[in-house]
Formats: structure tokens, sequence, C-alpha cells
């Protein structure tokens, strides 16, 4: 492993900033005025996010091997049985301890692909990837309303084997045994191999940089994360590996950018060095974006991206850093954008006190035309935010806007394995049940099916 130079990071500190200016220009910007309110569990009072001074960091890049090795991922899964849908989000802010469950490292996880790219790497040498290893902390934070962290009940594991889980896909959700790199796939590093290919360059300022439209990434490990500047684009097979406030991979300007079987990560869960999002939607206007079976873990945020497909993805093991005052958010959506977005068939485990598991936050606009359906979730101060019941949710100067409509939250799952209350203060807030086309019907807590009411 090694850092990258002095003047890299200098590059990466201007790139970065040069962005927020850009950001600055077409994107709503305003103060976290209410982010107690979420960390107090309060369900109203969302709180606004804004583009902050972003930092350079330091970026490792995975070792070579001597000769051509497989990815080591696990062996003798079983296949997901359950449907699925799509969802999405961003956020950040708020303090709250720096604890997590402590975690073991494992091998990376495995999955069968359900398509293989024409390219094949040509490299004779490639990574044997295992995952991060993790500081030993405690266990979540927690609250008179909340209660502790419980044993493992039905589809969930144990706070302590999230990073092994290997019991939520006997409930048919995803686990570590079916996302992520499938086990057996050869890896290309890049820079240390590859630094370009049809429809996309490397460099160290930039990393992966995709201008090609129609371009397929597949079987790279990737040091540095990737930009993604067009439109057709599919990731696949592949490891993203970033750190510090920044992201695994950024869309810009890109509709239709399909991203499968794909290991997205830090190798550090706290501090400076933990992925601010893992999979970003730069500017707040892709469009068909399709995050499918890939595993997630050391992000903040894991995905901010508002429309949509995710389905088939396990996140946990989040990242925080406590000098950025991190949210901590699964799948987090802002509000406004009004296109349909599926959030289903994920295993969202946020092993913080704070902030969600899955949010469809009203702060910039209505919340519409979102389904969240068959999800296994647990932790946050509520694992889920369920669009505003009066409005907007943000404070008293931010535009007003419509009620959330056409709301479907339906054959969720919801784990006490973190909380008692599933979240520190309950599995759900923010719900309007009287808002027009909003459903809210079959879901359950995990081990007793026992009916959870909005």
């Amino acid at each position: 492993m090694h850092s990258v130079t002095n003047s890299r990071r200098r590059h990466r500190t201007r790139r970065i900033a040069s962005l927020a200016s850009a950001i600055v220009g077409t994107t709503l910007i305003v103060a976290s005025v209410v982010a107690a309110s979420r960390l107090s569990g309060q369900p109203v009072g969302q709180d606004l996010r804004v583009v902050g001074a972003l930092s350079g960091s330091t970026i490792t890049s995975p070792t070579t091997s001597p000769g051509p090795q497989p990815f080591a991922g696990l062996q003798g899964y079983s296949s997901r049985t359950r449907s699925r849908q799509y969802g999405n989000r961003w956020h950040r802010s708020s303090s709250v301890s720096d604890q997590s469950p402590s975690t073991p490292t494992s091998t990376s996880p495995s999955t069968t692909p359900t398509s293989t790219s024409p390219t094949t790497p040509t490299s004779p040498s490639t990574p044997t990837s295992t995952s991060p290893s993790t500081p030993t902390s405690t266990s979540p934070s927690t609250s008179s309303s909340g209660g502790g962290a419980t044993q493992a009940s039905g589809c969930t594991p144990a706070p302590a084997d999230t990073m092994t889980n290997t019991v939520s896909h006997l409930c048919g959700f995803p686990d570590t045994t079916n996302t992520g790199v499938p086990a057996g796939t050869n890896l290309t590093n890049v820079p240390g191999q590859e630094t370009s290919g049809p429809g996309w360059t490397y460099d160290d300022n930039d990393g992966l940089v995709v201008t090609g439209n129609g371009t397929v990434i597949n079987g790279l490990n990737i040091d540095n994360g990737i930009e993604i500047k067009a439109s057709n684009v599919v990731i696949e097979n592949s490891i993203i590996v970033e750190t510090g406030d920044w992201w695994g991979i950024g869309l810009y300007n890109s509709n239709n950018v399909t991203i499968k079987h794909c290991d997205i990560s830090s190798p550090d869960a706290t501090g400076g060095n933990r992925l601010e999002v893992g999979i970003k939607d730069i500017y707040g206007n892709t469009v068909g974006t399709q995050i499918i079976d890939n595993n997630i873990w050391h992000a903040a945020t894991a995905i901010q991206v508002a429309n949509g497909v995710f389905e088939g993805n396990y996140i946990h093991d989040f990242g925080y850093n406590s000098a950025d005052g991190d949210h901590i958010n699964g799948v987090s959506v802002g509000g406004g954008d009004t296109l349909s977005l599926l959030v289903q068939g994920n295993t969202i485990l946020d092993n913080y006190d704070q902030t969600d598991a899955i949010a469809l936050f009203q702060d910039f606009g209505p919340e519409a035309n979102k389904t969240i359906n068959d999800n296994l979730l647990a932790g946050g101060s509520y694992s889920l935010y369920g669009g505003g019941p009066n409005g907007c949710t943000g404070p008293a100067t931010a535009p007003k806007c419509d009620p959330s409509s056409n709301i479907v939250v339906t054959n969720n799952v919801f784990s006490t394995m973190f909380f008692s209350d599933g979240g520190t203060f309950g599995p759900v807030a923010n719900f309007n049940s009287q808002g027009s086309g909003n459903v809210w019907q079959h879901n359950v807590w995990d081990g007793t099916n026992t009916a959870i009411s909005p």
C-alpha cells in the first residue's frame, strides 16, 4: 500500500474547491439549522445540508500479487428468493458519539454475475482482495427509548458479525454471500496495471474517469474512485476503494448508469479517511440509475441518488467522521425529484444511533412516486423516514411544498439487532398515512412478524 504524493493531494484539494463552486451554482445551499432535531429523535424538523469546504484525502492503492489469482469471495451461497425494487438519498451533518459495533475483518463477498462484459483483463497480475479492517469499538450509544443492541433474530446477524453476515440470505435478503464481486473474478489493478481503456482514462488527480457513452467497466480493482461523465455506462464486477470527503462513484450529468456486483468501500471505518458517499448524484439531475447487488461499507452515506432502481444491495458497517459531524444514511433522498424510485430487496444495517437506513426527506421539495418494498432494515434514529406529513420538513425559511404522495412502503422487515425499537427512537417517522396514494402495508418486526404501524 502506498500514499499519494503531496502534489496529488494539492491537486485533489483544488479540484474539490472548483467542484464545490460549480455545485453552489446549481444546487440549493442552506445551513444545517435543524440537525439537532434528527439526532434528538423529533420526527419533523429535518435539517438542510450544505455543500461544505471539502478537503484532500490520502488514497491508498491495492497491492499486486506475483501471478493470476481469482477474487477470494465466499462460496456455497444460496440465491435470493424474494422480490425487489428501488431508492436513494443525500445527507450530512450533526455530531454523535463515535461508536459502532465491533466488526471483524473478512474476505470480500461473492455473487453470481448477471451479465458479462466483452472486454477482459489482459494484465498477468490480479489482487486477492479482502475486506478492510475495522477499529474495535463499542455498540452504538442508546437512549432510554431505544434500548441496547440485541442478539441475532430471524434474518439479521449479531451486531458484531455484519462484516461476515451469512444469515440474511436465508430469508431471501442480501448479505456477504450474494452481493459484491463474484468469486473467481480476475481483477486488474488500476492504476497499477492499466491506466486507460475503451471510453475511460485514469490519472492520480481524478481517478478513473469515464467519458465514453456506453462504456463498460468490468473486472477492475480501482484506487481513487470513479467519475462518470457519460451516459448508458455499466460498472460491474469491480472493487472501488476511496477515502475521505469524496465519493466512490460520482455521477456527473449521467443518465441510465448501471452499477452492479461491485464492492464500494474505504479501508477505514472512522476518522477523516472514512468514505463520505458511496454513490452520489453530483448535480442532482441524473435519471435512470440502477444500483444492483453491490456491497457497500465504511461510507457515511451509501447512496445519494433521487430516482432509479436500487435492488439487492448489502449496506452495512457505516463510516463516521466526528470532525465532520457526519449524518449516517443508507439510501437518502432530499425531496423535489418526483421521478419514480424503487428501493427493493436490500439489507441496510445502520450500526449507529443516527440517522437512518432509508430516508425520504422533503428538504428541497415534495416526495412523490417512491416505493420502499421488501427491505431488511435496522438502526439509525429511525430506520425509515417516510416523507414529511405536512409539507416540507425544513425550517420556516425553506420553500413550502405539497405533502408527500404515492409513497408506497410494503413488505419490509425491521430488525432490533441494534436497538429494541429498531432505530434509537423507533422504526419509522414522518410517514403521511393520509397522503394521496400513500400506502403502508405488511411491514413487520424481524423474528416475530408482528405488524408495525407508522
